[in-house]
């Protein structure tokens, strides 16, 4: 009985190509595994950002990706009201356990009560309107809102009306892009959008005046962008 090996060219090949099929085989399998256990991962973190968000916001929101974290905290000074705060991290991302925060003022209150009482750092109402309406041209920026989105003159300004499912609001944004020669050393490395939005109900509202990166960095997937949030901002659900 021949006990050689079959070194032929032939079985040589057939050999080579049967180990090969069996990595490519086990390959997949793992990346399948990885995937799986990845999607499984994803869907844990998103499911505990909206049960993060509920337990400490008291409403309901789709979370962007791109933010680790959403909390809300009282405010000692301002009863019944949160800040709420939306860990992100930064463009220029400095290291590991480092986040960003763009935060917003859950007021606890009424929108036409929270515009009345003028705690807003950056909407002025006239005493005698204090109404959220479309055609209500009285609600605007005052100075320091105008002067945030890095504009001089009320008519620079674009006022958009906003809707979710139980609350209407307010998006002020400059008609163009602010210049790097008018931003100077405060200029982004990349496109900012600088935006303020006031949203609510009979119930509560929620104001944000922030500046996020304008468009997606597909090198910087987990980086926090301006439609990313609109997104998660027009999900809002504050309930009854």
């Amino acid at each position: 009985m021949n006990t050689e090996p079959n070194l032929s060219p032939g079985s040589l090949q057939k050999s080579s190509s049967v180990k090969i099929l069996i990595s490519l085989v086990m390959l997949c399998l793992a990346s399948s595994c990885h995937v799986h256990a990845a999607a499984a991962n994803a869907a844990t973190l998103f499911k505990f950002k909206q049960r993060r968000i509920k337990e400490t916001c008291h409403f309901s929101m789709r979370p962007p990706n791109s933010s680790p974290i959403i909390t809300c905290t009282a405010l000692a000074h301002y009863p019944g009201a949160k800040v709420l705060q939306m860990g992100h991290y930064p463009e220029d991302f400095p290291g590991p356990g480092l986040l960003a925060n763009t935060e917003g003022f859950l007021s606890g209150q009424s929108t036409r009560d929270y515009l009345a009482s003028g705690i807003s750092d950056w909407i002025a109402v006239p005493a005698r309107t204090a109404q959220l309406d479309q055609e209500d041209d009285a609600i605007q920026l005052n100075e320091y809102g105008v002067d945030f989105l890095w504009a001089t003159q009320q008519d620079e300004i674009k006022r958009e009306k906003i809707r979710g499912k139980d609350w209407t609001g307010y998006l002020w944004t400059r008609r163009t892009e602010p210049t790097r020669k008018e931003m100077g050393d405060a200029a982004p490395k990349r496109p900012q959008r600088c935006f303020i939005a006031l949203i609510g109900n009979q119930k509560n509202s929620l104001e944000f005046a922030t500046c996020i990166a304008r468009d997606r960095n597909p090198r910087e997937p987990n980086e926090l962008h301006y439609r990313d949030f609109m997104r998660s901002l027009k999900s809002i659900e504050f309930g009854h």
